[in-house]
C-alpha cells in the first residue's frame, strides 16, 4: 500500500507545494521500488490560491509543472489520511500538535526526518534565488528524509 506524505508549510503556495512537487520527483527516480503518494496543505493557507509565481518558475527550471497547484487549509480529517506529517519548521509542528493533537506520531518537522534538524525558510515575497535556494534545500533534505526512511524500513 502506498505511503501518504503530507508535506504542511503556512501558506502552500510555496514551501510545501515545491515540496510535494520535488518529493514526487525523488521518489520516482531514486525509489522506485516504493510507492508514495504525495500531498500538501497550508496551516493558514487559503483556499484554492495558486502557487507562487517564483515557486511555479524554479520547478519549471527542474522540468517539474507546479501550475495545477492550488492550495488548501489543513484539516483535521488529513491527519488521519497521512501515514506522515511533513512540516516545514519545529513552529509549524508545535501550531499542528496544538490544534491537531491526534496528528503526534505522525508530524515531524523535515529537519527532523532527514536529521539536519534544520527549519527551511519561508521565501514568501523573497528573490528568485531566495526560492531556487529553498528549493535546493528542500531537495536535499527530502532527499535525505527518503535515505533514512529506506535505513528504516530495511531494519
Amino acid at each position: 500500500m502506498a505511503k501518504k506524505i503530507l508535506f504542511v508549510c503556512t501558506g502552500n503556495t510555496c514551501r510545501s507545494a515545491m515540496a510535494a512537487y520535488l518529493g514526487a520527483a525523488i521518489a520516482q527516480k531514486h525509489f522506485p521500488q516504493n510507492e508514495y503518494l504525495f500531498d500538501s496543505a497550508g496551516l493558514m493557507a487559503g483556499e484554492n490560491v495558486p502557487a507562487s509565481a517564483e515557486s511555479i518558475s524554479v520547478l519549471a527550471d527542474r522540468c517539474i509543472d507546479l501550475k495545477n497547484h492550488r492550495s488548501k487549509c489543513f484539516r483535521e480529517e488529513m491527519v488521519e489520511k497521512s501515514d506522515i506529517i511533513v512540516v516545514m519548521t519545529k513552529s509549524h509542528k508545535q501550531f499542528l500538535l496544538e490544534k491537531f493533537p491526534q496528528a503526534m506520531g505522525k508530524a515531524y518537522t523535515l529537519g527532523e526526518l532527514s536529521g539536519s534538524n534544520m527549519d527551511v525558510a519561508d521565501p514568501y515575497c523573497g528573490s528568485y534565488d531566495l526560492y531556487v535556494k529553498t528549493a535546493n534545500i528542500l531537495n536535499e533534505e527530502i532527499m535525505k528524509m527518503f535515505e533514512n526512511m529506506e535505513k528504516t524500513e530495511d531494519k
